[in-house]
């Protein structure tokens, strides 16, 4: 009896105490969470069944980002520190934006294909209602990536209705505000167009499957796997940043990933070893950009490029190799020399190696990556490679305690990925709004004529041109964002100059990678300078410094297309490969003045000269121009060799 009466008393008690209310923020939150959640077994869904048409799955790809992102942005302005009238004002404006995004999808979901039938010649409520789908697309796209693409899409928008008023060779026909927004949105091109069909097809499923590995513990199997490696060879800290690095960089395929997820790791390891923070931020920096150029995944940049060229994204993935391992070995050149002249020996015993870990989440990351390939030689979708890679991984989590995950960890997984993929879609819609007034004002067919006729029909001038404009948008757009614009503007130019279609998008697409890291903007320096204590503009420079010959290479592809596979001229193409090799190792020597020992001043004007011949060798191929280069680089080493020995003597005797 009193026992109950205890029972009923302390019942009374929990029943009493008030429960926690939740606040704005947090529902806002979970709101995320359920349509994030959402968004990816949509897609896990359509990617198996295609129980909508094209347009409709787009439609609702973009709704449901449209949702995600403003969401995301009232989460973080009730989250913030302004005072509640401002927070009010400016979370109505949020949601009427997304209402109207919303009821813009609806809208175009209820009338399906009667709306293509209509391109052109659309009623008024069609034309209010692609205004709206456009403008929260723009708002979104701020939000998510920024004013600069944002600002690019409402310079062609205007150029599109106002072009007619423009002097030549700028002028064209007057395109009326009805036209223009069915060609920008409702008509099912623009903001519908192949940019968002990318997106939506398999670029989303890909950002996600790079969250689900993350969590599965795939990523331990990189960093323990670099650890080894670092400890067994020279300069071991800083090889170590760029096989991890170059590891992950085959799932994330994003450089700002790459830094973050590996430099938290690695530069302890490079600070502690004896590199200065500025050598490691360079290291970082360029290691972590070298993941959009690492197959199978390469920054998606890939899967939009064998979507515009019809090449297969196995094909890419293939030519990718050699530029991968050029640019890594530059790299790797450089660790190694810095190394040495920082007294930097193999990693010691006091960084340890969860061998236990490597073994058992070894799997995680190669079974997933051989289905990648197994899939591509089967020819398989690249919708549904991006399907099975990811339940892939959910499946091989289940057969470990220490990779099994409870749900919640997925479904942070989920919304993380969907965060990601939703920032892609809201690029997209830009992108489509410029490539849709390239097409309604045909200036994507005057513009390359105009560049031919700057370039003087000169091939070098073009690729000059070409490479400075990507490296401009690479500096504030994304990279598959600043391929499809480039690509849309330039390939073609470089195409009717010569270069075969791969070469020429070969090309856009390593400058536009590289962009990555150039300055001023560097969004890959960004990740990584505040990891490695430096400003992000010296990260950014000091990455120009480690990675110069990014710079180089895509210049290389086109006078030497065997390296993409693109002639059958082996042998020119080994006398290159072994050019390419040389002149990294010489010119890294020049760069930073040490090769076993101080350089001294002539030592390094005779490697400067020797890795100058051989880049002029590169482009106009001579057996005396390739003699006289390693002449003059076999020189080096004996000057800088017996100048070793002796100093070496000296310091013996005495």
């Amino acid at each position: 009896m009193e026992v109950n009466q205890i029972v009923n008393e302390e019942t009374v008690k929990v029943n009493s105490v008030p429960a926690v209310k939740k606040t704005p923020a947090q529902i806002v939150g979970i709101l995320v969470t359920i349509f994030s959640v959402a968004m990816v077994l949509y897609h896990l869904i359509y990617a198996l069944s295609l129980f909508l048409n094209i347009y409709m799955h787009q439609n609702v790809h973009l709704m449901l980002a449209l949702i995600i992102i403003i969401l995301s942005e009232i989460k973080k302005e009730l989250e913030s520190e302004r005072s509640k009238a401002k927070k009010i004002a400016r979370c109505v404006y949020l949601m009427v934006v997304m209402a109207a995004g919303v009821i813009g999808c609806v809208y175009v979901f209820t009338q399906g294909l009667d709306l293509v039938y209509r391109a052109g010649v659309n009623t008024d409520m069609d034309i209010v209602m692609g205004t709206m789908i456009i403008i929260a697309c723009l708002i979104a796209c701020r939000l998510s990536v920024g004013w600069v693409l944002v600002i690019l899409a409402i310079v062609f928008i205007a150029y599109t209705l106002l072009g007619h008023l423009l002097p030549n060779p700028f002028w064209h026909f007057q395109v009326n505000f009805s036209a223009a927004i069915s060609k920008f949105c409702i008509g099912f091109s623009g903001v519908y167009g192949d940019s968002m069909q990318v997106s939506a097809n398999y670029i989303f499923l890909f950002m996600v499957f790079g969250e689900f590995l993350a969590i599965a513990g795939g990523t331990t199997f990189f960093l323990e796997l670099s650890k080894i490696i670092g400890k067994r060879v020279p300069s071991g800290a800083g090889i170590t940043t760029l096989v991890s690095c170059g590891l992950m960089g085959m799932v994330t395929g994003s450089g700002m990933a790459n830094a973050s997820i590996c430099g938290p790791f690695t530069t302890p390891l490079m600070r502690s070893s004896g590199y200065t923070d500025k050598e490691t931020s360079g290291v970082l920096t360029t290691a972590a950009t070298g993941a959009l150029i690492v197959p199978p995944v390469m920054g998606v940049v890939a899967f939009v490029m064998a979507e515009y060229t019809g090449i297969s994204y196995g094909h890419i993935c293939l030519i990718s190799i050699a530029p991968c391992v050029l640019y890594y070995f530059c790299l790797g050149v450089y660790v190694v020399f810095a190394g040495r002249k920082n007294g930097i020996r193999r990693m010691g015993d006091d960084v340890k190696v969860d061998v236990k870990g490597l073994i058992s989440t070894c799997y995680m990351f190669l079974i997933p990556l051989g289905l990648i390939i197994v899939l591509l030689t089967m020819a398989m979708s690249l919708r549904m490679i991006s399907f099975w890679i990811c339940i892939s991984v959910v499946a091989l989590s289940l057969f470990q305690k220490r990779t099994r995950k409870p749900l919640k960890v997925w479904v942070k997984a989920m919304e993380s990925g969907a965060a990601a993929g939703a920032n892609i879609a809201m690029a997209s819609a830009a992108i489509g709004l410029v490539l849709g007034a390239f097409e309604v004002t045909n200036l994507g067919n005057r513009l390359p004529s105009l560049m031919i006729e700057w370039a003087n029909g000169n091939l070098i001038i073009a690729l000059v041109l070409v490479a400075v404009v990507t490296i401009i948008l690479g500096c504030g757009v994304p990279p598959f964002a600043s391929y499809m614009m480039v690509s849309m503007m330039c390939a073609s130019i470089l195409e009717e100059l010569g270069c075969t279609v791969l070469q020429a998008h070969y090309f856009i697409f390593l400058f536009t990678v590289f962009g990555q890291m150039t300055p001023p903007v560097a969004v890959t320096a960004v990740a990584a300078a505040p990891i490695c204590n430096v400003s992000y503009l010296t990260a950014g420079v000091q990455a120009v410094r480690v990675g110069w010959l990014a710079w180089i290479m895509p210049f290389f592809i086109i006078w030497c297309p065997a390296l993409i596979l693109e002639s059958a001229d082996y042998l020119q193409a080994a006398l290159t490969l072994v050019a390419i090799v040389v002149m990294t190792i010489i010119l890294q020597v020049a760069n930073l003045g040490y090769f076993r020992i101080k350089a001294t001043v002539l030592e390094r004007l005779i490697a400067l000269t020797a890795g100058f011949l051989l880049i002029v060798y590169c482009f106009q191929p001579s057996v005396l121009l390739y003699a006289v280069a390693l002449g003059l680089a076999a020189l080096f080493y004996v000057i800088h060799r017996l100048r070793e020995r002796k100093l070496s003597a000296g310091t013996a005797v005495g």
